[in-house]
């Protein structure tokens, strides 16, 4: 096998632009003549970030392992699969892009003390982090978000061009808390120069008296998907029906739906879904798809929280998308599956 290959995890919850960042990262490598790989792990069971990277010109190989954490739930299939991929690529460099909800620490634990700590150089650890989604009520609730923040030996502020100073800063302030990192850096659409990712790793530790006590107040509720999704207006859709995988881990629910070949949608559909799923507090915490439009061009939407991103692409297998809900919330999924059935034009 091939030995000492520069490794480093880029980390970070739901929708704090990790795809993003990478995406950044490979175009530099692109320009530097290097063949570089990425592993991308997913939560729920339909890959999408693996698919938008494949759809880009940097000439990286994509490896997508879908299906919950790599250091626990395809923690086998992970270490099975990964030789075979790097023999097969033969990179200067491996990029590893766990879920969003993925164990940081468990993973570069994984990494550092199996066998494949032979084939693999494991350099710093990376966090990317939203200083609007911080909270330390999120922090409270959420022990893998605290993971990311306290193993991570880089945190790199995401999306500063829209968050305002005071997030910036309470962010800061929490992070002074925790055992001290190599560098903290505030950026915008996830760039980073590429000399942070040759630092070497030193992994913090655990310190119980860092986490945070909070007191409960005010009740946990939301609007139901079916409630806010009750505007659209469904029309049948002609067989054959989407394939839909269900998932669930770490006290979330995903689900999602790849469409069969030729399958087109209407944008403004699309968007009438995403801005409901915005207009309230639902359960949803993410959603993300790609999806073939009625003039055959692709698209790949992100929606977090208030946020809608749009990106065309080259192309793709088949439209699909994914959801993932808040902590201890499930959706209604036949209520969102009836949502996309009603935005699509054709089916194949």
């Amino acid at each position: 096998m091939i030995a000492h290959i520069p490794t480093t995890l880029i980390s970070g919850f739901l929708g704090v632009g990790k795809t993003t960042a990478i995406t950044h990262l490979l175009n530099e490598a692109s320009r530097r003549k290097e063949r570089w790989a990425v592993v991308v792990n997913e939560f729920g069971r339909v890959g999408i970030d693996g698919a938008a990277l494949q759809n880009g010109d940097e000439g990286a190989l994509v490896q997508e392992i879908p299906g919950g954490c790599l250091c626990c739930a395809v923690g086998m299939h992970f270490q099975t699969v990964l030789p075979r991929f790097i023999r097969q690529a033969r990179p200067d460099r491996l990029l590893i892009e766990p879920t969003g909800i993925g164990h940081l620490k468990g993973l570069v634990k994984t990494l550092s003390n199996t066998w494949l700590s032979q084939a693999l150089d494991l350099n710093a650890s990376i966090t990317l982090v939203d200083p609007r989604q911080f909270s330390l009520e999120l922090v409270h609730k959420s022990p893998v978000y605290y993971d990311q923040l306290l193993s991570a030996d880089v945190i790199v502020i995401n999306k500063c061009d829209v968050a305002d100073r005071a997030h910036i800063k309470q962010l800061r302030d929490f992070l002074e808390t925790l055992p001290e990192k190599q560098a903290i850096i505030e950026t915008e659409y996830g760039r980073f120069p590429l000399d942070y990712l040759d630092l070497s790793l030193k992994a913090g530790r655990l310190s119980p008296s860092v986490v945070p006590t909070l007191k409960q107040n005010g009740s946990n509720s939301s609007t139901k998907t079916d409630t806010l999704l009750g505007h659209i207006s469904f029309r049948p859709v002609p067989a054959p029906c989407p394939q839909r995988y269900e998932s669930q881990g770490e006290g979330r629910f995903a689900c999602g739906w790849i469409f069969p070949k030729g399958t087109r949608f209407s944008k403004a559909a699309l968007m009438a879904l995403f801005d409901a799923l915005n207009a309230r507090d639902i359960e949803i915490e993410r959603a993300k798809g790609i999806f073939q439009l009625n003039n055959d061009e692709w698209q790949l939407f992100n929606c977090v929280g208030q946020d809608v991103e749009i990106k065309t692409l080259n192309d793709s297998e088949n439209s699909r998308i994914e959801f993932i809900s808040k902590i201890g919330r499930q959706p209604d999924w036949l209520a969102l599956e009836m949502a996309l059935l009603a935005s699509q034009l054709t089916a194949a």
